[in-house]
């Protein structure tokens, strides 16, 4: 296999005189869907914008490492990763990218009459993101079938086995990070059942998706395809897949989940009810043959 060159940017008109940014990033990482998944919403609400984003897929080598082309590019090695027109160094986190094209570009990502909301679920939160939901994909999976790249925590990328990975933590350690996923997935059927309206999709009742939409259904996704859907509560489920079947998603995943596999989840046939809705998967089937 031969080695990708990264694609120097196309030259703009002389006068177009905005910033150019380059956004790397990879199907199977969750943080680089919800960096992308942002961008679909921006470009939605903001149809006349003059930001210039050029995203690039980076492409693993045969080994299954990233390519020392694209460690060039960005040192750090993380993706998603967003390259600035210099003097400003790279962004590796979907949270900050998100943020900080929230303050520059696209205030529809986090509007200022939920921003702060918004801020304190994700700002304040981003260890859901940036190890626990890591912690819970990768110690329950075979790691070899996964591409060691920016969704792993720096601790994690230089493992090369899965045995040396399983052990790399405590199992208390996965508890935990399962239950603080759990509060947060509460915090967001919260914000859900107060501004739920009929005809809204998104999780204020906003016109356009928010910061908060992306990384909530990328979430609830990676927990559905890892199995664990006993984790989510069922009017996020039903939510998610309302998101899941929308063309910003089908955009994103370009029909795959978010570890490589299948399109979206049949939601109809797998669909359990999680402890917190107090109701049994029994009483659901018994229900649907009711009906």
């Amino acid at each position: 296999m031969g080695r990708q060159q990264y694609p120097e940017p196309t030259p703009l008109p002389a006068n177009i005189k905005h910033p150019l940014f380059l956004l790397y990033h990879h199907p199977h990482s969750l943080a680089s869907l919800a960096a992308t998944f942002c961008i679909e919403f921006a470009k939605a609400a903001h149809p006349s914008a003059q930001t210039h984003i050029i995203q690039i897929e980076v492409v693993l080598d045969e080994n299954g490492r990233l390519p020392c082309e694209y460690l060039n590019t960005n040192p750090t090695g993380a993706v998603p990763a967003l390259i600035r027109p210099p003097p400003e160094t790279p962004i590796s986190s979907s949270i900050d990218i998100v943020n900080y094209f929230a303050q520059r570009d696209f205030p529809s990502l986090m509007p200022p009459a939920h921003k702060a909301e918004i801020e304190n679920l994700l700002l304040r939160k981003r260890s859901i993101f940036e190890r626990d939901i890591i912690l819970v994909t990768y110690l329950r999976t075979p790691f070899e079938s996964y591409p060691l790249i920016g969704d792993i925590v720096p601790e994690m990328r230089e493992k090369e086995k899965r045995d040396e990975i399983h052990y790399a933590f405590e199992i208390p350690e996965l508890h935990q990070a399962e239950d603080r996923i759990k509060s947060w997935l509460t915090s967001v059927y919260i914000v859900r059942m107060r501004f739920k309206r009929a005809g809204k999709m998104w999780l204020f009742g906003t016109q356009h998706g928010t910061a908060l939409d992306a990384h909530a259904a990328v979430l609830i996704h990676r927990l559905l395809d890892i199995k664990k859907i006993e984790m989510i509560n069922t009017e996020l489920l039903w939510w998610a897949q309302t998101v899941f079947s929308s063309h910003f998603w089908d955009q994103v995943s370009k029909g795959k989940d978010t570890m490589g596999g299948g399109g979206r989840p049949p939601m109809q046939d797998t669909m359990a009810i999680s402890d917190t809705d107090e109701v049994s998967t029994q009483d659901i089937k018994g229900k649907g043959q009711a009906e």
